[in-house]
């Protein structure tokens, strides 16, 4: 559904208001209400409690946000942390049929060191930094979000740290790269065809002249692809695929609410002090981060007041451009899902 807006912002959230109204949301989950949604349900106890539960979760989540919004860097990210996992629970509760919020309790992330290096981590402050703050995987919330947005579930135990996160991020990526000094693990997509299903075959086209870098960010191409004898409309590298058996499991494609399309590598994160990557929603990603962000406000407060203060080091800076770009996208891709249509706000202009 697309929607002229002045305020992209503000209309989004007056279309998830929309379904904060229990009647508005039972119409919607008995398919009264057009949608894309496959999920429907009847009259009945399981529609009534289903809908009470979805629009009260809607509910704190808006006011989770309005506090955020009025809250400094100090507080923030964690009332937005807590905003997105009414969002999410809103979403599990709509798209999952047996389940209710009682079902999933916790919301699936934990900071318990499971590891002898993150043991040593948690004991010595002075080892912590911004960037090596972590999750570590568990069931609940986070684990029915990455099986409704269809990417595989991390074993439990998993352990994803902020940096490896930030840097699967398309919409920062400049900025990363020039805070790091290093190559993100993103790139933008000139062009990205299917040639066939069976066997997979798959035309790339990515923004760049340098193989290397290419190969930098997704080494698996080096194998999996030939590069073209000449540039695609004479800009960028072109690589068709070889005859696969299927998709290829290491990268993801990506399109930002504000436009354009990039590639995305897998979100490198360790297990059992194994070393491993794998393909991660942005939304999935989000929750991640502002859980990390999080801890560090409610159990880590002299840590975030020195990241605040920026005396040390500058990470605030991207922080705050992540924040800005997850308060916008989370509520908007959640609100996709709960519907089952991409919800899409773009500003008008004056044509001369």
């Amino acid at each position: 559904m697309f929607t002229w807006s002045e305020n992209p912002m503000v209309d989004m959230w007056n279309h998830i208001k929309f379904f904060r109204n229990e009647y508005n949301c039972k119409r919607l989950l008995k398919g009264d209400i057009k949608s894309q949604r496959k999920l429907k349900y009847e009259d009945g106890v399981d529609l009534e409690k289903k809908a009470k539960q979805i629009t009260m979760s809607i509910n704190q989540a808006i006011e989770y946000f309005e506090a955020a919004d009025h809250c400094s860097i100090n507080t923030s990210p964690l009332l937005y942390f807590y905003g997105m996992l009414s969002l999410a629970k809103a979403l599990i509760v709509a798209n999952v049929k047996d389940i209710y919020l009682e079902n999933i309790k916790y919301h699936g992330l934990e900071t318990r060191p499971k590891t002898e290096s993150l043991r040593a981590y948690n004991s010595n402050p002075s080892l912590w930094s911004m960037e090596d703050e972590y999750a570590v995987t568990n069931d609940g919330v986070f684990k029915y979000l990455c099986e409704l947005l269809g990417v595989d579930v991390f074993k439990n135990g998993s352990v994803i740290r902020f940096k490896d996160i930030l840097s699967i991020c398309p919409e920062i990526s400049n900025m990363y790269e020039k805070y790091y000094n290093e190559p993100s693990k993103t790139m933008y997509l000139y062009n990205h065809e299917i040639i066939s299903k069976n066997p997979y075959k798959i035309k790339i086209s990515l923004e760049t002249t340098n193989k290397e870098a290419v190969y930098n960010v997704f080494p698996e191409i080096k194998t999996d692809f030939d590069v073209s004898p000449s540039l695609s409309h004479g800009q960028v590298l072109e690589f068709m695929s070889h005859d696969l058996p299927k998709k290829p499991e290491y990268y993801s494609v990506y399109n930002p609410l504000i436009g354009g399309q990039y590639a995305i590598s897998g979100l490198p994160y360790q297990i059992e002090d194994c070393n491993k990557k794998q393909v991660i929603s942005q939304v999935a990603a989000d929750y991640l981060a502002m859980f990390i962000l999080s801890i560090c406000v409610r159990y880590k407060q002299d840590f975030w007041g020195d990241v605040i203060s920026g005396e040390k080091h500058g990470s605030l800076g991207l922080i705050e451009l992540y924040i800005n770009i997850v308060k916008r996208r989370y509520p908007n891709f959640i609100l996709n899902l709960l519907v089952g249509e991409n919800f899409e706000y773009g500003s008008p202009a004056r044509f001369m």
